[in-house]
């Protein structure tokens, strides 16, 4: 049931379209998971580079939008 939703050209989320790429990505992630050093520095210049985190930014927007809540205090 599952492989025939895979398989079917209906497939919405293009699962397998793109199988390849994932699992050649897969590939770099466990090649640099062996680099504790390297690891880390990419894990940190990721974090550092992610600014504004997208479900902060969310939830301010659903407040703005829909809760209108006002800060305790």
């Amino acid at each position: 049931m599952v492989l025939g939703a895979l398989m079917s050209p209906h497939d919405p989320w293009m699962v397998l379209a793109d199988f390849r790429s994932y699992v050649e990505a897969q590939e770099r992630v466990a090649q640099a998971w062996q680099d504790p050093s390297g690891w880390t520095r990419m894990s940190i210049l990721n974090t550092a580079s992610s600014g504004f985190f997208s479900t902060d930014r969310t939830m301010l927007e659903y407040n703005r939008d829909i809760w209108k809540l006002k800060p305790a205090g």
